[in-house]
């Protein structure tokens, strides 16, 4: 691990459960966190990755490597840290039946690890919920729009449900959540949205697993945006480019449709880009 990083909103929270004198809860709260991206990082190291950042977040932590992660990785390393927190929880469970003594100051940890396993579940991005979606979706642009569209309801629900506290026990928690989870279905998209149009471009892919060879053929108006949501990262594609009348215009083979796919603007046409590129006819 390179560096650890202290979300601002994680600050934010920190000060204000200090304010409200709930220390304990803060030092149970973190010692958790820690537990659940410890799992993470475990897991990541037996399955070969390189552990680069780990930032401390109100929901839990994000921990970021160098590597991009395959698809069922990427899975295991996303439930393991839920599952570590419910596993903490049942042996606390266990203790309690063993030495009942041991109820009165183990509760708010068990009662922290329930809370992080089922809340970073949701299917919201970057929570552990959406990168299990993500990592069984076929096509990872639209699986990202989608997710970011939950994750922004979700974080409006957490904001009504923060100031619903309000009128009887304010929960800040509830609202420092929702800011956060806005910020990362937002911001955190679009860093893997770049991460998944790079993994399109053939000197990016994962050549250890096998690449299917197909042949696509798309019409000139189509925009680059809709072409790249149609490809699969485990794939290498022949696209034959034609006009309206299906008269072919240009065959973009791997050089040249990693040019079209690193294009800044991907709303527009592939004939607009095509002309404008000389690298591409």
């Amino acid at each position: 691990m390179k560096s650890l990083r202290l979300h601002p909103a994680f600050i934010a929270i920190c000060i204000a459960l200090i304010f409200l004198s709930k220390l304990e809860l803060l030092t149970i709260t973190i010692f958790c966190v820690l537990l659940h991206e410890g799992a993470h990082a475990l897991c990541a190291r037996l399955f070969g990755y390189r552990l680069s950042t780990l930032t401390l977040m109100p929901y839990g932590a994000v921990l970021c490597g160098e590597d991009n992660l395959h698809d069922n990785d990427a899975f295991f390393i996303a439930i393991v840290g839920p599952l570590s927190n419910l596993l903490l929880a049942v042996i606390t469970i266990c203790l309690w039946w063993i030495f009942p003594e041991s109820y009165s100051f183990t509760l708010i940890f068990c009662r922290v690890n329930i809370a992080l396993a089922l809340f970073n579940m949701l299917p919201f991005y970057p929570l552990d919920g959406g990168r299990i979606v993500l990592s069984f979706a076929k096509n990872k642009l639209i699986a990202l729009k989608r997710l970011r569209l939950w994750g922004i309801v979700g974080s409006f629900i957490f904001m009504a449900l923060f100031i619903t506290s309000a009128f009887f026990k304010i929960n800040f928690t509830l609202g420092v959540i929702s800011i956060t989870l806005f910020l990362g279905a937002s911001s955190g998209t679009e860093k893997q949205k770049y991460v998944e149009i790079c993994n399109f471009l053939s000197h990016f892919k994962d050549y250890t697993y096998p690449i299917e060879r197909c042949e696509l053929l798309v019409n000139h108006n189509m925009t680059l945006q809709r072409l790249i949501m149609s490809l699969s990262s485990k794939k290498i594609y022949t696209v034959q480019v034609v006009d309206n009348s299906l008269q072919t215009l240009c065959i973009l083979e791997n050089d040249d449709l990693d040019k079209l796919i690193s294009y800044p603007n991907k709303k527009e046409r592939i004939k607009d880009i095509l002309s404008c590129c000389c690298g591409l006819s």
